[in-house]
């Protein structure tokens, strides 16, 4: 018997009218990508990425986030 994957999150709430899933989710790559003319903005993995560091959890080791 395959066991049930084990999640490390849960969405509780989601207040966006739309998602857009087919490109990388507010990211610094995809500010520097569409607005060449404005500053980087690091964007939610940016946020995530500095949440997680003071318990260890490099970038390479998150994924984007919803």
């Amino acid at each position: 018997m395959i066991e049930p994957i084990q999640s490390d999150a849960e969405i509780v709430e989601d207040r966006a009218d739309t998602h857009n899933f087919l490109l990388t989710p507010c990211s610094e790559a995809t500010f520097r990508h569409f607005y060449k003319d404005k500053p980087v903005h690091r964007g939610r993995f940016g946020n995530l990425v500095e949440a997680l560091a003071p318990y260890g959890i490099a970038a390479d080791f998150q994924t984007d986030p919803l």
